[in-house]
């Protein structure tokens, strides 16, 4: 058989969320799968470090396109006229126009629908058609929790038979507590930023409206009359919400002691999480929430909302507050640091909870569905 894949987004040197995701699963598709003929279309090339790693039955097809957007609905489609693989995978629900033999796609999230100011009218609006026409075209819909089947199903109105659900997996090579930590020069990346290990409160997330940063802005004022020592550190790309979360920061009584990085390379990513003394999520909508079992994997305990699939992927490793109160949220962050026995409590539970999830597990189910 032969399988063609949408590989775009493994290719980006800028990773996030669909970008890892679709790494990981062709790193396991590799190691898993040795009967099948993979084609690997990207908008642009893996790097010649990259395809050095790649088994013979798996190959590139570099589509040039000279827009960035619609790749999937002009460049690949141009190219599935010529020839059509047996199997089709999109990771991301963006289709292209022609009918494969056979579509698999991924949604991960529909955010879009209810938080219809995360992204710019135009892109909105593209999300809200793509997704539409995955639904109507893919001959099984992948997802990442059974929450988002839940929202798949309610807004577009999809036979649940038609919806896999394969949870995500995390790199439990390179999440590991900072004592075990071998490769990466963790007190650099600190020093970048001028932080001290334990002393800070972590959270990473985009500047978008369904992060739900001010809530942590706000409660982060109120933790720190009981710790006055503690900062708070924000990773992410500014997006929509970005003047809001800025200007939230700017107002606070601790802006001096809150810290926003943007963007930061996975090794950052990884140093900041495993030494701070605590991991917030506070999201309004998560389709899955990686770094929430990044974090357990850390031995870092976790405060998260008790919204969307949040609970569904924290289990028990995590303590919950109510999603819009600050209070609420600041209570739970005191009780973590103030109680060493629920701190450990915590990163126990979390260690056991992470043990559902894993890259092998999640591509060994997604090969399930592409091999039939």
């Amino acid at each position: 058989m032969i399988i063609g894949i949408d590989a775009s987004p493994a290719a980006r040197r800028e990773k996030t969320g669909v970008e890892w995701y679709t790494y990981h699963l062709l790193h396991e598709f590799m190691k898993q799968d040795t009967s099948n003929e993979y084609i690997l279309y990207t908008s642009q090339p893996f790097s010649d470090e990259e395809k050095a790693t790649w088994p013979p039955h798996f190959t590139e097809k570099v589509l040039k396109s000279p827009t960035k957007w619609f790749w999937p609905q002009t460049r690949l489609t141009m190219e599935l006229l010529k020839k059509k693989p047996d199997t089709l995978f999109i990771p991301a629900d963006a289709l292209p126009l022609v009918q494969s033999k056979r579509i698999i796609t991924t949604i991960h999230d529909i955010a879009f629908i209810p938080y219809k100011d995360i992204y710019e009218w135009k892109r909105q609006q593209y999300l809200y058609w793509t997704t539409w026409h995955a639904t109507k075209r893919a001959h099984t819909i992948l997802t990442v929790s059974e929450f988002t089947k839940q929202e798949i199903v309610k807004y577009y109105n999809v036979d649940p038979a038609r919806i896999v659900v394969t949870h995500l997996g995390y790199d439990k090579e390179t999440y590991v507590p900072a004592s075990m930590a071998t490769t990466i020069p963790d007190a650099l990346i600190l020093k970048q930023w001028d932080l001290m290990p334990t002393n800070y409160l972590f959270t990473i997330a985009p500047l978008e409206k369904k992060k739900n940063l001010p809530t942590l802005i706000d409660a982060f004022a109120i933790v720190k009359q009981s710790f006055p020592d503690l900062q708070l550190v924000i990773a992410g790309k500014a997006r929509l919400a970005e003047q809001e979360v800025l200007g939230k920061i700017g107002e606070s009584k601790y802006k001096d002691d809150i810290k926003y990085l943007g963007w930061i390379h996975e090794e950052q990513k990884v140093a900041l999480l495993r030494n701070a003394r605590l991991f917030a999520f506070p999201s309004f909508y998560e389709g899955f929430g990686i770094p929430v079992i990044e974090a357990q994997s850390c031995h870092i305990p976790v405060v998260a909302s008790q919204a969307a699939s949040l609970p569904e992927v924290g289990g028990e490793g995590a303590l919950y507050h109510e999603a819009a109160s600050p209070e609420d949220l600041a209570t739970k962050i005191a009780q973590v640091l103030s109680d060493y026995n629920l701190e450990r409590e915590l990163i126990t539970k979390g260690l056991e909870n992470i043990k559902r999830f894993s890259w092998e597990e999640c591509a060994r189910k997604t090969l399930g569905v592409l091999s039939q």
